[in-house]
């Protein structure tokens, strides 16, 4: 009896957050449901006043092979672990008197426990499905993530907390199931972050971590604490939207982007303090000759009469002209294929960029 007034407060329950109607429907079906989960000792008792003279053992073990299928095709290991380890246990029993040619009885009454635990199990996983609707979609998450992969531990720690509410419902005891069930959401929630800080931050976190060993936080202070908090920002994005996939993506890789930055520019900083008299010269010609490889890029004419900022800073229109020049050609429909076009406006893009790279570095030699 307490069994039913559990089930039925449950669905009440339900009914007020969900906003059901038809509350006489649900009361039947609570009563029905009250009924489809036996305990052992009237399981058994079923199994025991059915009349098994008709049929051969192997037919009953052919029906509790079929049974068994069938609870792996629904995931039972999920919605009723308990009566499936049961079911296995008369099943394997079943099979091992069949083959030693115990007497057929024992042999169909061990292989019939099998298929009715089975079929306790399939109703189970009804009851489980409806009570445990939020924590089970959280799992769905967790599998989708690749969870287990990622971290067997923790994951092999949420699927058994799960679990424990899945038997407390095996047991009866729907009410307990319910009341506990949020703390297994939160603990469900809090490893998906963890996966998903490691599948989008991973390399951004390696990146700043190389830096730190760099001493990129004492070199390059505010850029390294620029890093720091736009990867603390996108972790607590995370945690507030984390089936924001598409936008969880975009700052991480905005995040990578600026700690590989941070990675090259300690590596440059570290070159500029650790040099020496005899080293400056031949420094400052590299970054001139660096700046001279794309003057010839853009066909532009010797500039290394001029500051290494005032030729960044020529070369950088030169380039934007450049790129100006193409669309221009394209609109108007001149002879430059598509492959042309996209060719020269990558090599445009990437002078831009390398150009941009080479200002900042001239900035430090000048601040030097």
């Amino acid at each position: 009896m307490d069994w039913h007034f559990n089930r039925l407060s449950v669905h009440m329950f339900n009914l007020a957050r969900y906003g059901h109607s038809l509350i006489t429907t649900l009361v039947v079906a609570v009563i029905a449901g009250c009924a489809s989960l036996p305990d052992d000792a009237s399981l058994e008792r079923r199994v025991d006043q059915m009349d098994q003279t008709k049929v051969a053992s192997q037919t009953y073990l052919q029906r509790a092979k079929v049974s068994m299928t069938k609870a792996r095709t629904e995931n039972l290991a999920l919605y009723g672990p308990t009566y499936l380890e049961k079911a296995t246990h008369h099943y394997e029993e079943a099979q091992q008197q069949y083959k030693a040619q115990h007497d057929e009885s024992a042999i169909k009454r061990e292989a019939q426990l099998a298929i009715e635990y089975i079929q306790a199990g399939l109703r189970n996983k009804r009851v489980v499905k409806d009570a445990l609707k939020k924590s089970l979609e959280h799992h769905q998450i967790l599998l989708q993530l690749n969870a287990a992969q990622v971290n067997v531990e923790q994951y092999s720690l949420v699927l058994n907390d799960l679990l424990d509410l899945v038997r407390l419902i095996e047991q009866r005891n729907l009410d307990s199931a319910i009341a506990q069930e949020d703390a297994v959401i939160q603990s469900m929630r809090e490893f998906e972050v963890t996966i998903i800080d490691q599948k989008y931050l991973k390399q951004c976190v390696t990146l700043l971590k190389q830096s730190e060993s760099k001493q990129g936080k004492k070199w390059l202070p505010d850029t390294y604490a620029s890093v720091f908090n736009q990867i603390q920002d996108t972790q607590q994005f995370i945690r507030q939207n984390p089936r924001q996939a598409s936008k969880i993506e975009s700052l991480a890789s905005q995040c990578t982007f600026q700690a590989q930055r941070l990675l090259h520019l300690t590596e440059e900083a570290i070159r500029i303090h650790t040099l020496n008299d005899n080293q400056v010269e031949r420094y400052v010609l590299t970054q001139e000759e660096r700046m001279n490889r794309i003057a010839k890029k853009l066909n532009e004419k010797d500039l290394r009469n001029r500051s290494l900022d005032d030729q960044s800073r020529l070369l950088s229109d030169q380039a934007e002209t450049s790129l100006d020049l193409l669309v221009a050609a394209e609109n108007n429909n001149e002879k430059l294929s598509p492959a042309q076009f996209e060719k020269w406006k990558r090599k445009t893009v990437l002078l831009q960029a390398e150009v941009r790279r080479l200002k900042k570095i001239i900035r430090k030699l000048e601040n030097n």
